[in-house]
């Protein structure tokens, strides 16, 4: 499930008011995974940034300029991990 979450308010780097718009309950490792690509996008203050984490380690981190991009980016650098 690919998902792209933008925010302009953010409570001390909260990800309450996400919300799950399908599939399975999150496990704890998701969240987990879920939660390290939020401090790592973060880093990028003010550039659109994406992360891919697989098992708590990142697979891939890109900048860019569109989500498109920095998606493709992210993917490039490892599409093995990233997709399972």
């Amino acid at each position: 499930m690919a998902k792209i979450h933008t925010s302009t308010q953010v409570e001390n780097g909260a990800m309450k008011d996400f919300e799950q718009l399908g599939g399975k309950e999150l496990s704890f490792n998701n969240l987990r995974d879920m939660d390290l690509c939020w401090k790592v996008v973060n880093e990028f203050k003010n550039e659109m940034a994406c992360c891919a984490v697989k098992h708590s380690t990142p697979c891939g981190v890109a900048i860019g300029n569109t989500a498109v991009e920095t998606y493709t980016k992210t993917f490039e650098c490892d599409p093995v991990s990233i997709f399972g």
